[in-house]
C-alpha cells in the first residue's frame, strides 16, 4: 500500500502541476468556425507581421456574434499568448508580459516590442465563449532579421511607365444610381457624385504593418467642406462577381469605418492618413483594397493622386 502511495502522489503532484502551468487540460477539442469567409465565424484571420527593428504586430480578425448563434457560443474574450522558439502550450497567466487578453471586438491588433533578433517568434490566439469553453489555438509565427529594413515607397495612379507595374495603383469609381464601374487611374478630373465610391486598388504582395499610409489628394480649393467614409474591402475585388453587391456586409467592413473631412480652410492638395484601414485590408483580408464612399459631390484630379507608405520588412 505505502508502496502504490508513493508512485500516486507524484503522479498527482505532475498532474496538477501541468493543469497550473500549461492549462491544456482547460482547452477542449471544438475549434469554432474557422473558415475565413464563414458568415458566422467570428474570428476569421490571425497572423503577425514585422513592425520595427526589434518589434511584431499581432492581428485578428474578430466579428461581432450573429443574432442567429446562441449566446453560449458567443466569443467573449481572447488570449494571445507570445514564445520564442517554439509555439506556446497553454493560455498563459495575465500578469506575463507575454501574454495580452482583450474583451471588446474594436480591438484587433497588438505591438510586441523589445523581441530578440534572428529568432523565431510564436503567437497562440485563444477563445473563450460565454459558456466556458476555451477553444482551441489558432497559431501565426515569424522570423525576426536582424537586418531588417525600413521601407519607403510611393504609388502613382498615373504610372504607366513600362519598367513598372501600370496596375500597382488602380482607383475605380462606383456609381449606384445608374450603377456604373469606371477605371479613373488616369483621368483627371472624373467627379464623384454623393453616394459615389472611389475603390482603390494598391499592390503589395505580401502582409506588412503600416507605420505610415498616406492618400496625397489632388484636389481644387473646396466650397465647402467634403465628408469621407473610409471602409476596408473585405474581398478581392477581382474576384467579386457582381459588384453592385459593393454595399453589402460581406464586401464592406462596416464595423471599422473611419471618417475624414477634406476642408475648406486647408486648401488644396490635401493630404489624409489612413494607415488604420490599410493595415486591415493588408493585415487581415488581404484585398489590398480600400473604399472611399464620397458623401458630398467632390471634385479631384485623380490622376495625380499618390500612396505615400512607410512599412518594416526584408525588402
Amino acid at each position: 500500500m505505502k508502496r502504490q502511495l508513493f508512485i500516486f502522489i507524484p503522479l498527482l503532484l505532475l498532474l496538477f502541476t501541468g493543469f497550473f502551468v500549461s492549462c491544456d487540460f482547460l482547452l477542449p477539442a471544438p475549434l469554432g468556425r474557422n473558415n475565413p469567409f464563414d458568415d458566422e465565424a467570428q474570428i476569421g484571420r490571425f497572423n503577425v507581421a514585422v513592425s520595427g527593428t526589434d518589434s511584431m504586430v499581432t492581428n485578428w480578425d474578430w466579428h461581432t456574434a450573429l443574432s442567429s448563434i446562441s449566446d453560449e457560443r458567443v466569443i467573449d474574450k481572447i488570449r494571445i499568448v507570445h514564445r520564442e522558439g517554439s509555439r506556446p502550450t497553454g493560455i498563459g497567466l495575465l500578469f506575463d508580459e507575454n501574454v495580452q487578453e482583450y474583451t471588446s471586438t474594436s480591438e484587433w491588433s497588438f505591438n510586441w516590442t523589445d523581441l530578440k533578433n534572428d529568432e523565431d517568434h510564436y503567437f497562440a490566439l485563444y477563445a473563450h465563449e460565454k459558456g466556458g469553453l476555451w477553444l482551441a489555438p489558432r497559431y501565426a509565427d515569424k522570423y525576426l532579421d536582424s537586418f531588417v529594413n525600413d521601407n519607403n515607397y510611393i504609388f502613382y495612379s498615373d504610372n504607366l511607365d513600362a519598367n513598372n507595374d501600370p496596375e500597382e495603383f488602380k482607383i475605380y469609381k462606383v456609381s449606384e444610381t445608374p450603377f456604373t464601374i469606371t477605371d479613373v487611374s488616369n483621368m483627371s478630373a472624373p467627379g464623384f457624385a454623393i453616394g459615389d465610391y472611389a475603390i482603390l486598388e494598391f499592390k503589395i504582395d505580401q502582409p506588412v504593418f503600416f507605420d505610415s499610409f498616406l492618400l496625397h489628394l489632388n484636389n481644387p480649393v473646396l466650397g465647402s467642406d467634403e465628408n469621407l467614409t473610409i471602409y476596408s474591402i473585405e474581398k478581392d475585388i477581382n474576384q467579386i462577381f457582381d459588384w453592385t453587391a459593393l454595399s453589402s456586409d460581406n464586401t464592406l467592413d462596416y464595423e471599422n469605418s473611419i471618417d475624414r473631412l477634406v476642408t475648406i480652410i486647408d486648401g488644396a492638395n490635401q493630404s489624409i492618413d489612413i494607415s488604420e484601414i490599410a493595415n486591415r485590408v493588408s493585415s487581415l483580408y488581404y484585398s489590398r483594397s480600400i473604399a472611399i464612399k464620397v458623401n458630398d459631390s467632390f471634385s479631384v484630379d485623380v490622376s495625380l493622386w499618390t500612396l505615400d507608405t512607410h512599412f518594416w520588412g526584408n525588402n
